[in-house]
């Protein structure tokens, strides 16, 4: 048996041979307009077929070429020569997750909490799991349900946003177990290759045209 220990321990699940404890954080439920309706231990809320809760995805991008800009500035940019220097932070989930463990996904993928913003999850998430200190500019939300194997569920309303950074990255082992930084079209051909290891909701937002136009 392997014994995966990710914080602090309240729930613990048996898969494989593989015993999984996860900590004991609770996620925002909400109903089908976004309204919080109460909260929920992170685990039971992915159990079966889920129960709809918040989460949130961020894309970090960084300018290889040009001038330094702002999460604000590439969101508005409209400038193809810029856009063209875009590298995209891509991260590959620890096998210590409970669903899609060691699958490749988007930057950073997490939850709010409760009273927390969605922009305000996202910074508090990049630091901790990424070591980038970044303010995220909101784009978009959506909501969707995939299952995992037996394990569990994501049943989620999830604030999609787009940041900045151009410094080190610095991933805690419990949350990442590798990340790349691709430019759009290089993330595209490998997609199409590798589809089946990249989590399914970061190939729904790679589907998005509203996110595409950013990230491209």
């Amino acid at each position: 048996m392997i014994f995966l220990e990710i914080a602090t321990i309240s729930v613990c699940r048996v898969k494989c041979g593989v015993f999984y404890m996860i900590s004991n954080n609770d996620v925002v439920l909400v109903d089908e307009n976004d309204n919080p309706i109460g909260t929920l231990e992170k685990v039971a809320a992915h159990l079966g077929d889920g129960k709809l809760h918040r989460a949130i995805s961020v894309w970090i991008v960084r300018n290889t070429k040009s001038e330094a800009r702002n999460s604000k500035q590439i969101l508005n940019s409209n400038d193809s020569k810029h856009k063209q220097n875009l590298e995209i932070l891509i991260t590959k989930r620890s096998e210590k997750k409970m669903l899609w463990p060691g699958y490749w996904s988007n930057s950073v993928c997490s939850h709010p909490k409760e009273g927390e913003s969605y922009v305000e999850a996202g910074e508090r998430r990049l630091l901790e799991e990424v070591g980038i200190k970044c303010k995220p500019e909101f784009l978009y939300k959506f909501t969707y349900r995939e299952k995992f194997e037996d394990v569990g569920s994501e049943h989620e309303t999830t604030g999609v946003q787009v940041g900045k950074y151009d410094g080190e990255v610095n991933t805690h082992p419990d949350e990442m177990a590798d990340y790349r930084w691709v430019g759009w079209e290089e993330l595209m051909e490998w997609v199409g290759k590798e589809r089946e290891i990249f989590t399914p909701w970061s190939l729904r937002m790679m589907e998005n045209l509203e996110l595409e136009k950013v990230l491209r």
